[in-house]
């Protein structure tokens, strides 16, 4: 029972891990990391039948089987044309018919027996062919637009001409007569300098 106590208090020593030193003799010892287990792996859950159903592309392979026609026959526009199919699985037979432009009527027969044997066609033609001539429209001309009547308009005479006065030329030039001076020109005289006589010269 005493052995008991003290490893129950060495435990409780070791995790509650005191901040401040241990007791004389006790040895410190750190918890051990807490164990997280590794996720289990992933296994999706087996698919049984019933339930919601699959929205996938999921169709069966089944053989078709469809059958349809139509036709067009107008005698007003001269159209006429149409077709009819009906399969079972690879068994495929049909028609078609369309009105050519000579007046004939064409006609396909087809058939498909299985997946080996193909497409077979059988092309028939029926009435006679006619090209009527052609006939062009009438011509019928447009109205002629006559031009307005030509009206010369005023003719205007140009204004006489008369010639202005005659501008008799100016009085002849007649040049001033030459005026002799009153009094005769006299010439100056000409100026002659003092003569120089030689005298004693004074020391």
């Amino acid at each position: 029972m005493k052995a008991f106590t003290i490893i129950t208090s060495l435990a409780s020593v070791a995790l509650s891990a005191p901040a401040g030193p241990l007791p004389h003799g006790v040895g410190y010892h750190a918890a051990p990391a807490p164990y997280h287990p590794a996720p289990a792996p992933y296994h999706a859950a087996p698919h049984h039948g019933g339930g919601a159903p699959h929205h996938g592309n999921n169709y069966k392979d089944e053989p078709a089987h469809y059958q349809y026609g139509y036709a067009v026959h107008d005698d007003y526009s001269g159209v006429n044309f149409g077709a009819n199919e009906a399969r079972d699985g690879y068994a495929t037979n049909g028609e078609y018919h369309v009105a050519l432009p000579d007046g004939r009527i064409q006609t396909v027969t087809y058939q498909v027996a299985d997946d080996y044997s193909g497409y077979v066609a059988d092309v028939k033609y029926s009435g006679e062919p006619h090209y009527d001539a052609h006939k062009p429209a009438p011509y019928h001309a447009g109205p002629v637009h006559k031009p307005a009547p030509y009206h010369p308009g005023p003719v205007h005479a140009p204004a006489p001409y008369h010639p202005g006065p005659s501008h008799k030329a100016a009085a002849p030039y007649h040049a001033r007569p030459n005026h002799k001076s009153s009094s005769p020109y006299h010439a100056a005289p000409v100026y002659k300098p003092a003569p120089t006589y030689g005298g004693p010269i004074h020391g």
